[in-house]
This record gives C-alpha cells, sequence and structure tokens, in this order.
C-alpha cells in the first residue's frame, strides 16, 4: 500500500485575543530538535513531545517556528520541500503541533515564546547584556577584568564592544 503524502499545513497570522492568550511559539531548530549540520535535522531534544503534548492537552495552541523555508533563497531546495521535511519529521517523532510560522509576516502573535537562543526579559538589561557578553568576549579577557567591570555591562569598554 503506498504511503500518503502529507499536504502542507501553514497559517500565517492569528488576529482573536482569546487565542493569543493561548498561543506558544516554539523554535524548532535546537529547541525542538538538536542542532546538527544543517540541512540535516538532529533528533528530538530530551523531553519535547512530553512538555509539548502537556501544554496542548492544557488548551494551548502550538505553533511551530523555523527559518529553514528561507534557504530556498540561496538557490537550494524549493521552500515546500524544506517544510515538507519539517512537517514530516514533526508526524515522525510524534511532536504536538497546531500552527507552523516560516517568519514571513514578522513577528508571530504568541503570549509565549520557546526558543533556545532567547533571554527572559524582566527589568533585566544588565543581566542581559552580561550573558550576551560572557559568550561573545574571549574568556581570557573576561578572567582578566576587574570584578566591578563585570558587574557593570555599560562601561565604556562594554561601549565599544557593542557598537563595533
Amino acid at each position: 500500500m503506498k504511503k500518503k503524502k502529507r499536504r502542507l499545513s501553514v497559517k500565517k497570522t492569528i488576529s482573536s485575543e482569546w487565542l493569543f492568550e493561548r498561543t506558544i511559539a516554539v523554535d524548532f531548530d535546537g529547541t525542538i530538535s538538536q542542532m546538527i549540520e544543517f540541512p540535516k535535522i538532529g533528533k528530538p531534544k530530551p523531553h519535547v513531545r512530553e512538555a509539548l503534548s502537556k501544554l496542548r492537552d492544557s488548551g494551548f495552541v502550538i505553533v511551530i517556528q523555523t527559518g529553514r523555508t528561507n534557504c530556498y533563497l540561496n538557490g537550494d531546495e524549493s521552500r515546500d520541500v524544506y517544510l515538507q521535511k519539517v512537517i514530516d519529521w514533526l508526524y515522525k517523532h510524534e511532536i504536538p503541533w497546531d500552527e507552523i510560522d516560516l517568519g514571513e509576516v514578522g513577528k508571530f502573535p504568541a503570549k509565549y515564546i520557546i526558543d533556545d537562543r532567547a533571554f527572559y526579559y524582566d527589568d533585566n538589561w544588565d543581566v542581559i547584556v552580561m550573558k550576551i557578553l560572557k559568550n561573545f568576549l574571549p574568556s581570557a579577557r573576561l578572567a582578566n577584568m576587574k570584578r566591578e567591570e563585570r558587574n557593570n555591562p555599560f562601561d565604556e569598554q562594554h561601549k565599544m564592544v557593542l557598537i563595533n
């Protein structure tokens, strides 16, 4: 028996405030799937299926966000081919989802966003800047900085790094 090909299923916007309050946008690469050499898709991250199932069962709408389809702009495979690979992977690994956002219309309207490269903002710019600088600056330079400099990300030395 021939296996049925799944159809692409993409919606681009959600406008209802009720739906906004119940929408969780989840990044695909590095958050749902492990990061490996592109265009391959890694294994599911530990506990992702259980976590997203619990959220979905609690009434949340799960929107998968991916930039994988932007690769077609480089002349690689078509947008639909990349999208179909993501959809097939989600079904294969039984990852629950409701919609896929390709990022084509700007920031997706979601109350909650889960992304491996995001920072939680809670009037904590100093903490966010320090986390970024710790990842950016060579570790030797950080080790040689005075404690006061490490605790003040807005000093002149850091401003130069941020501007350049």
